[in-house]
């Protein structure tokens, strides 16, 4: 069950709890197609049933043959958003434009299509607090993974009136948990919704028995995908398609990735299809990748041994619309390899 801490900080006030009630099943972060409309309020607060009418199940959302999510800005005032590239991507989606987020890119956001012009970004390991408070926020909003991770507890007290702590790790779940906090739940089904339909075309597209491994070669180690949360083997799973190796086998498996992945364990890559996930920024990773194809036991790799190995950006993806973009980037990429 995901629920929502919103916790007012600034005036010392007693925490409040925004009760999902919605079953956090469907998990960070998409889609286009939208229209413009007159503007809407955002509340934070358990005081709308209507917030949890469709946003308490399972699974996909059905959603009419022509959806159309409103694209009008959310008045809720100054945002900050510490939740990295995938955050602020469903943020826009949903029509909030923060001020400030943190970002995974070195010179900039990263996979997000929408225009991020004039929010002010940093790493979320050059945080500055004396910063984050001249931003003079009316809303925080950040994950508890992120709290948990950065031990960003005392960081984040006081930093805005409002503080909007996102508690589930699941990106679907999280997307509802994020629109409902907004008081847009039709905006997460929306989004939600495009995205499942998105799957249901491609599907037809794949050999249904088809194999895909998933690796990334880092300057100090290779690692294989497996699962969510990230959102390639994640994807691909919803696709149908069989990823190898498998997740939930492996003692340094975490966060649906295995990492060190030792040059012995290169023979798991056995799948039809090997698809990298590489930070095209860092030339770090491109010479280590280059470093690694000399190696015998990367050549004998099925899939390189067979020329069917493509490179796609790792952190190019952001958000629900940037999952959508995935799946269309999947089926073109697996189409021209096999």
């Amino acid at each position: 069950m995901a629920a929502l801490a919103l916790l007012a900080s600034a005036c010392g006030g007693p925490e409040a709890t925004v009760d999902s009630n919605a079953d956090a099943a469907g998990s960070a972060s998409g889609p286009e197609r939208v229209s413009e409309s007159g503007s809407e309020t955002a509340t934070f607060g358990p005081d709308d049933d209507a917030a949890h009418s469709s946003s308490s199940t399972h699974g996909p959302v059905e959603q009419p043959e022509s959806i159309v999510i409103e694209d009008s800005p959310l008045d809720i005032g100054r945002v900050v958003a510490l939740g990295e590239d995938e955050l602020l991507a469903d943020l826009l989606a949903m029509g909030v434009t923060p001020v400030f987020s943190t970002t995974n890119g070195i010179d900039g956001f990263v996979g997000i299509e929408r225009d991020t012009l004039g929010i002010e970004f940093s790493s979320s390991f050059d945080l500055n607090p004396e910063e984050l408070w001249t931003l003079d926020a009316d809303l925080l909003i950040v994950g508890q993974s992120f709290i948990d991770l950065a031990d960003a507890g005392d960081l984040i007290d006081g930093l805005a009136d409002e503080v909007l702590v996102l508690q589930t790790d699941d990106w679907r779940a999280r997307v509802r948990e994020l629109a409902d906090a907004l008081g847009v739940p039709e905006r997460g089904d929306g989004l939600l919704g495009l995205y499942d339909r998105a799957l249901a075309e491609a599907r037809g597209d794949f050999d249904p028995g088809l194999t895909v491994s998933v690796a990334s070669v880092y300057d100090f180690a290779f690692a294989a995908w497996v699962d969510a949360p990230a959102a390639v083997p994640a994807t691909l799973l919803d696709l149908g398609l069989t990823v190898s190796p498998g997740g939930g086998e492996f003692a340094n498996e975490a966060f649906g990735r295995i990492r060190p992945l030792s040059d012995e364990q290169l023979t798991l890559l056995d799948g039809d299809v090997l698809l990298l996930l590489q930070n095209l920024e860092l030339e770090s990773e491109s010479d280590a990748l280059a470093a690694a194809e000399d190696q015998p036991l990367w050549k004998a790799i099925p899939a390189v041994a067979a020329g069917r190995v493509a490179i796609l950006d790792r952190v190019g993806f952001q958000g629900v619309e940037g999952r959508i973009r995935l799946i269309g980037e999947l089926v073109k990429t697996i189409e021209e390899l096999t």
